[in-house]
């Protein structure tokens, strides 16, 4: 897409992290948006403008994504990522800025970008899998609707789960089933529930501390020692683990 501008025209806009798949997402691609219609007029006379070589929608504007997690993650990272790409390619070349809004494993992002975003095309939602978990476990201060969201770009990612080079484990693995695991974890009901399960699968023993503020804020535990066992996205893992690696603490 080198050279090309993008453009795309809606009354809210979101990005939805599914199953370690990050699309970015555009809510009421179908003139609606959360049941309110959008306003045809403004979108005509907006097209008619651009289409007479007039003002591009976005010249001069401020996009926001909200990132719905502590900086430093892996969602983090790659919400930043595509702010730069959106900020080079949206017709008018907008400010695009991330802001974090962390808590609740994601909740906290996804009620405000539902509840309070202006929803004319400058608020962005960049979310995580946790945000599809929550309300799939019925929790009751979800506030959105993610079939709403309609994704058009996506990012494939994956975890990596690290260890402690002193927590005893034998370079082989072999006797990860007798140590006792410790892991930082945000909220129960997000992404970290995969892990938790899978871990559960392998018949490890891993006590999980919740409560962290994001991965960033967990992998620090994993650095300090608080903690023995931790995962990160592939991103954060290059980043921010490797080091770690090298340095002979993980």
């Amino acid at each position: 897409m080198r050279g090309s501008a993008v453009r795309l025209r809606a009354n809210h806009w979101g990005v939805l992290l599914i199953a370690l798949a990050l699309p970015l997402a555009a809510c009421g691609g179908d003139g609606e948006s959360n049941g309110e219609p959008a306003d045809a007029d403004a979108d005509a006379d907006a097209d008619a403008e651009a289409a007479d070589g007039g003002e591009a929608f976005y010249e001069g504007q401020t996009v926001e994504i909200i990132i719905p997690f502590g900086s430093g993650g892996g969602t983090d990272a790659n919400c930043r990522f595509l702010a730069e790409w959106f900020s080079r390619t949206l017709e008018g070349q907008p400010t695009v800025q991330g802001v974090n809004v962390p808590g609740g494993g994601g909740l906290l992002g996804a009620n405000q970008f539902e509840l309070q975003s202006p929803r004319d095309g400058t608020a962005v939602m960049c979310t995580a899998s946790s945000n599809l978990i929550l309300p799939g476990l019925g929790h009751p201060e979800v506030r959105y609707d993610t079939s709403t969201w309609t994704p058009v770009i996506g990012v494939p990612h994956n975890g990596v789960v690290s260890v402690r080079q002193d927590s005893g484990i034998e370079e082989d693995g072999s006797n990860a089933l007798d140590i006792d695991w410790v892991t930082a974890m945000r909220e129960p009901g997000g992404v970290d529930t995969l892990f938790l399960l899978a871990y559960e699968l392998l018949g490890l023993n891993v006590d999980p501390v919740f409560g962290y503020d994001g991965a960033g804020a967990t992998r620090v535990a994993l650095e300090q020692g608080e903690t023995n066992l931790d995962w990160q996205t592939t991103g954060a893992y290059d980043s921010n683990v490797v080091p770690l690696i090298e340095a002979g603490d993980v």
